[in-house]
């Protein structure tokens, strides 16, 4: 257990190669280990293999059509959930955080404000 708090694990879900690729790169210079996926099938498949501290999405919708979606990806260590969206819909984010996501972040995101709130979610982790 030790080196996932010395280097904690994260998970950046999106579909889109070039996003993907700059997440993964922005995080991995964080300290963090990344994986990456390109669906949301890959996703719940892989938190059900592995802890992740923090699960970084582009996938949305299952979130919003199934109340149940955000507890089995976050499992029974409680990982926070971190959805980036093109939708401006107050009602949809409202809905993400009703069913448990953490943050919801619009697209395009500003690097430096992801990081921050990434490093904000981990040193809570860490410190408890």
């Amino acid at each position: 257990m030790k080196e996932s708090i010395d280097r904690p694990s994260i998970i950046v879900a999106c579909a889109e190669e070039p996003l993907g690729r700059v997440l993964a790169h922005a995080l991995r210079s964080m300290g963090c280990g990344v994986e990456r996926v390109t669906s949301h099938k890959a996703l719940l498949l892989r938190t059900r293999q592995h802890h992740y501290a923090l699960i970084l999405t582009c996938f949305y919708a299952p979130l919003l059509s199934d109340y149940r979606m955000a507890r089995l990806l976050r499992g029974s260590e409680g990982t926070a959930i971190f959805v980036l969206t093109t939708s401006r819909s107050a009602n949809e984010v409202v809905v993400l955080l009703e069913r448990g996501v953490e943050q919801v972040l619009s697209l395009p995101v500003s690097i430096t404000r992801l990081r921050s709130k990434i490093e904000h979610r981990i040193s809570k982790t860490i410190t408890l």
